[in-house]
């Protein structure tokens, strides 16, 4: 199982370099059915925030309604146990409040990261991987 951050999505979206191409990619075979991947709830504000600064909001509700229905991605609640799980990262690590929460995601799905955010690398708990391992 593969965790995708957001800003895999928003690569996906928004950048025409290699770095696009291969979160394209990624996503396809995600929707083709040939991976399943989980995200968080978060990951929905993170998306279309970062659309909605790219592109007219119809633009970006557009690409995020697409986000959303996004066949074999499982969207996973962020819930009691994941808030407990992420304070634990916060403690132990020096990550951003939304990373902690992606990762304690991670964690307690069992998924390996999907992700071009090296801040993920640091935490012991996780299996990460670049666009370009994947």
């Amino acid at each position: 199982m593969i965790y995708i951050d957001s800003n895999i999505f928003i690569y996906a979206f928004t950048n025409i370099n290699v770095i696009g191409t291969k979160a394209s990619a990624l996503l396809d075979a995600l929707v083709r059915g040939q991976i399943n991947a989980v995200t968080s709830y978060i990951t929905f504000d993170e998306v279309f925030w970062k659309l909605s600064k790219k592109f007219p909001r119809e633009k970006a509700l557009e690409y995020t309604k697409n986000f959303l229905q996004t066949p074999h991605l499982t969207f996973v609640p962020v819930d009691n146990e994941v808030v407990l799980k992420s304070y634990e990262l916060l403690r132990q690590y020096k990550i951003d409040p939304r990373d902690a929460i992606h990762a304690a995601t991670a964690i307690i799905t069992g998924a390996v990261v999907i992700s071009e955010d090296n801040d993920f690398s640091q935490i012991k708990e996780i299996k990460t991987k670049k666009l370009s391992d994947y």
